[in-house]
């Protein structure tokens, strides 16, 4: 039970890093033994969590877009030939 709290707990930190964030933890977590008894008090880790300064911005540009010019052939009432 410890070692799934464990692997959740480094699963959850390790998104946050890789997402551009710091992770400070504050505090140390505490769980309860596990046994058909339990004894202790059940305390999850705090963390402080930084997310990373995004700074999002718009500018005005030109641009020249060429144009087109579509010559299609003039519509025949000719039946296609099907295919052999």
């Amino acid at each position: 039970m410890k070692f799934n709290t464990l692997l959740v707990t480094v699963a959850a930190a390790s998104m946050f890093v890789f997402a551009g964030c710091t992770v400070d933890k504050t505090q140390e977590g505490n769980i309860p033994d596990v046994d058909i008894t339990t004894e202790g008090e059940t305390q999850l880790p705090k963390y402080e969590v930084n997310a990373a300064d995004i700074d999002v911005g718009t500018t005005s540009k030109t641009i020249t877009v060429p144009t087109v010019d579509v010559n299609m052939p003039p519509e025949s009432n000719a039946t296609p030939v099907p295919a052999q």
